[in-house]
């Protein structure tokens, strides 16, 4: 109950102008991820989430902030889209590449079979590692 008054708090503060906090802290961003998939596939069983992890995972995160983004982009893909879903995150030491992606959306949008029209429910993120 504390994490969503809080959450709601925060989201009224940025709401207002004011920025959001971050709490950059020691982090495995393998471990967020397979969080977040537990998560979800707690509320939706039948959710096919598969969590692929390559190269360096550790590094300066604001995990809560990254769970609830992926979480919510999980709920979105298993809510809209249609299928297994892959989160792929793979890093080098100076970047970080984070992919979500509902594998038929995604392979629509590379132009194989999938429903006409239907979009990538989430394209991929890089952030330079500091």
């Amino acid at each position: 109950m504390k994490r969503m008054v809080d959450d709601l708090f925060v989201f009224t503060r940025a709401r207002l102008g004011d920025t959001l906090p971050v709490d950059l802290t020691s982090q495995d961003i393998g471990r967020i991820c397979d969080d977040a998939a537990d998560e979800v596939r707690a509320s939706y069983p039948d959710a096919q989430i598969d969590v692929h992890i390559a190269g360096e995972s550790a590094g300066k995160w604001d995990g809560a902030r990254l769970g609830q983004l992926l979480v919510n982009l999980l709920v979105n893909a298993v809510q809209h889209g249609s299928g297994k879903i892959s989160v792929s995150a793979c890093g080098d030491g100076e970047q970080l590449t984070l992919a979500p992606a509902d594998v038929k959306s995604q392979a629509h949008a590379r132009g194989r079979s999938a429903s006409p029209g239907r979009p990538a429910c989430a394209r991929q993120w890089h952030r330079n590692c500091t």
